[in-house]
């Protein structure tokens, strides 16, 4: 059975309600004059009864009768239910089968915002301070909580943020269910809404084809240079060797911070095997690289879209970093594309 969503607001009757959700995940709404089981039954037998109850037992037809309708006939067991606050919204999943009335709400030890005991009077609830002041509580749906309080600003994108600004009580929000699929993952990873991660998420892969498709492994070799450059590395490209001496293509020097980076650059497709690795291990053993007495770090950087399982197990043990092609489209996003002649 497919899902729905809604936004549900809560502040009809926010003294009680807001316990109830937060403290016994119970998801209420008002329209406590048809809280009674055999309204209840009729209205779920045929959604049209509660007109006719209306009509017949209280005189006229709510304005807002939509609202209740869709709470009683259409939530079901499943559903997402967005509660919005001023700042921040939390999400729900219902949990029962069905709705109840306010002659199932146990009561004992309840209270409300303000520590007034919550007290029954056949169908009503009243607070013992104000006995003329019924409660409207109404129905109520079990619900689980799925995200509380996550923050608007950061992690609901602008069509979200745009409908939670609706004022009906009760609203579905179908059209809008990966917009809160996403707004939960990114909450679940502390990863707020980001323009310069978006962007970057969203070219990365458009740059990285266009790599593939226009340029060779001799131009590969100096964007990846250029990309040291730019991050304030004097680089060398050393001689081609025996192969059997191993291979590194650039060697970037930082002198501030005593620093220097030997990189292997393979223009590869699908993946790059641990060949990659032995080529530069062997280069470092064979060859005096480091006359500055410097740190050093060992690096490939391969258009691939992953290295082999083996590749990954002997680069982990030598301390080597693996950088596929993605993720080189990224560092080349993030310092910025101005001044490439490649």
């Amino acid at each position: 059975m497919n899902k729905n969503y809604w936004l549900h607001r809560i502040s009809y009757e926010n003294r009680l309600s807001k316990v109830l959700l937060e403290e016994k995940n119970i998801l209420s709404i008002g329209f406590s004059d048809f809280s009674s089981e055999e309204y209840l039954y009729r209205i779920l037998s045929n959604s049209d009864e509660l007109d006719n109850i209306m009509k017949n037992d209280w005189g006229g037809l709510a304005r807002n009768r939509s609202t209740l309708k869709h709470y009683l006939c259409e939530m079901k067991k499943g559903d997402y239910i967005l509660v919005p606050s001023p700042l921040t919204f939390s999400i729900y999943e219902i949990v029962g089968d069905k709705p109840f009335v306010n002659s199932s709400l146990n009561i004992n030890n309840l209270r409300d915002v303000w520590g007034n005991p919550i007290l029954r009077d056949g169908d009503k609830l009243y607070t013992k301070d104000d006995k003329e002041k019924i409660v409207d509580l109404g129905f109520y749906w079990n619900v689980r909580c799925v995200e509380k309080d996550i923050p608007r600003s950061e992690y609901a994108d602008q069509a979200l943020i745009s409908r939670m600004k609706a004022r009906q009580t009760t609203l579905k929000l179908n059209d809008l269910e990966n917009s809160i699929n996403e707004a939960i993952r990114l909450y679940k990873e502390k990863t707020p809404i980001n323009l310069h991660n978006l962007i970057v998420e969203k070219t990365s892969n458009t740059l990285l084809d266009l790599i593939h498709k226009k340029i060779n492994p001799d131009k590969l070799e100096l964007l990846v240079k250029w990309y040291m450059e730019k991050l304030g590395a004097n680089v060398e490209t050393p001689a081609k060797n025996n192969p059997e001496e191993g291979d590194v293509d650039i060697i970037a020097y930082f002198d501030s911070i005593r620093t220097e980076i030997l990189i292997q650059v393979k223009k590869h497709e699908d993946k790059t095997d641990d060949w990659a690795v032995k080529q530069i291990l062997s280069y470092t053993e064979n060859n005096k690289y480091n006359p500055k007495d410097y740190s050093c770090q060992l690096w490939i950087i391969s258009t691939c879209d992953d290295f082999t399982q083996e590749a990954k197990d002997k680069a982990q043990t030598e301390n080597i970093r693996l950088i596929n092609g993605k993720m080189f489209a990224e560092m080349l996003l993030d310092i910025g594309l101005n001044g490439m002649i490649i």
